[in-house]
């Protein structure tokens, strides 16, 4: 089902068909497959439903100490953080970016290595939806000078101080008198 939502999110409505993820024991699991059925309906821009069902994932481990034990906490550090990216991409989709913007922080405080860059990039194009293009810049000019972090290309940076810089140069040239 990898790059299929369509074919991703059928697996996953057969699985919660089956009511077996209702048993206390599998809560775990449950939390995995609302957390994946909120993905798939985020990749097919259904941002609603995703919503409905990246929510009730964070419901049922609101925090760290939901986790019951090691295995789980470890668990849930990584899908809070891919819970606060497909809600922040859920509100960018719905033109929504001052939660957008709190949901990319928030998923910024929580992440660590290469995980914390995508977050200011997430925040940088954030940004620039909300035509703050002097934040955005520097965030991505701050993104640019960090180590290599391989879901963020050199090329995508370049595009976004670009288009940043494309904007600040009409809008000085626009307020100067001639």
């Amino acid at each position: 089902s990898l790059g299929r939502p369509q074919d991703a999110l059928a697996l996953l409505d057969m699985n919660v068909e089956t009511g077996f993820f209702e048993r206390e024991d599998f809560r775990a699991h449950k939390y995995d497959l609302c957390l994946y059925k909120g993905m798939a309906l985020e990749r097919l821009s259904r941002w609603h439903e995703a919503l409905e069902w990246l929510e009730k994932a964070h419901a049922m481990y609101p925090d760290e100490a939901s986790a019951p034990d090691q295995d789980m906490l470890q668990h849930y550090r990584w899908a809070e953080i891919e819970i606060l990216f497909n809600k922040a991409r859920c509100m960018y989709g719905l033109n929504k970016y001052d939660e957008a913007l709190d949901l990319s922080k928030r998923a910024y405080d929580l992440a660590t290595g290469d995980t914390k860059t995508v977050a200011l990039v997430y925040m940088a194009n954030t940004l620039v939806m909300q035509r703050r293009y002097s934040e955005a810049l520097k965030l991505y000019i701050e993104i640019q000078g960090m180590p290599p972090c391989r879901s963020v290309g050199a090329d995508q940076l370049q595009e976004g101080i670009s288009r940043c810089l494309d904007y600040l140069g009409k809008s000085n040239s626009q307020s100067k008198p001639s």
